[in-house]
């Protein structure tokens, strides 16, 4: 076994301890169906997770330093710990260690190294963020919402999270409806694909990531909003097609606007994340 093979079976230890667990309960909730679901975890996760492993364990055979045997040693004692988060941070830390010390500065292996810290910090990053900011995320999402439905309906006062649209219809906006939920997978599926391509995040990559995170929260208030019109509206958006409209959507704003971004890009031979 080669360098960059023990790395990506390190590393993919470190990502399926941490995903075994919501697999193992998702399948326990509702059975075969939780695949065509990828087990209540985006694909987004997946993909990035499985090119990142994929790329470094087909890179060029080296021999294992004593030094990727610490850092093995180091992750293998962080997973005893059975936790998702502690997994995560472990496989992160692991990825950000060996992004910075290795010797082959070959595009492929660092991009991918730099995609699984941002797929393994994601979950941990998102939960804390919500239950530090969960009010701010919902009352400006609230109010966002409140301002548009307000252009052409007649709508009751607002309160914090909680919208009075037409016909005394309140809605009740969730942290799983927060336009924060969908930028965080967005800008990741943004920042893997960017780096799978082009091994570097430049101005015009940022600018697309700008334009990706905008158009998430612009369609998320305008699905919140439509919402808000009344039961037969919400009931559309919130579990009928409404849902895979808005899911698609969303999905082809994220790639539209990262493959602009990497139009006409050269290549570059390391991985840089300035402009």
């Amino acid at each position: 076994m080669g360098q960059n093979q023990f790395i990506a079976l390190i590393l993919g230890c470190g990502a399926l301890n941490a995903l075994v667990g919501p697999v193992l309960r998702t399948s326990h909730d509702i059975g075969w169906s939780a695949v065509t679901s990828g087990f209540s975890i985006s694909f987004v996760i997946w993909l990035s997770i499985a090119w990142s492993l994929h790329a470094i364990w087909t890179a060029e055979r080296t021999p294992v330093t004593q030094f990727d045997r610490r850092v093995g040693m180091a992750v293998a004692i962080g997973l005893i710990i059975p936790s998702a988060t502690i997994a995560w941070l472990t496989t992160a830390t692991a990825a950000i260690i060996w992004h910075r010390r290795r010797d082959n500065t070959a595009i492929a292996i660092r991009s991918a190294l730099a995609i699984l810290v941002f797929a393994s910090l994601r979950d941990p990053i998102s939960a804390a963020a919500l239950k530090l900011l969960a009010t701010p995320f919902l009352v400006g999402d609230a109010a966002m919402v409140s301002w548009v439905l307000n252009l052409f309906a007649d709508i009751g006062p607002r309160h914090g999270n909680i919208i009075t649209g037409p016909n005394n219809h309140k809605l009740l906006i969730l942290t799983g409806c927060t336009s924060y939920t969908n930028l965080s997978l967005a800008l990741l599926g943004w920042f893997a694909i960017t780096l799978a391509m082009l091994g570097r995040v430049g101005r015009r990559q940022l600018l697309a990531g700008l334009f990706v995170a905008s158009s998430i929260v612009a369609l998320n208030v305008l699905r919140l909003t439509y919402m808000g019109l009344g039961p037969d509206a919400y009931h559309f958006a919130h579990e009928g097609a409404g849902t895979v409209i808005f899911e698609a959507t969303i999905t082809l704003s994220t790639m539209g606007f990262t493959f602009w971004g990497t139009r006409n890009a050269r290549t570059q031979r390391t991985v840089h994340f300035a402009a």
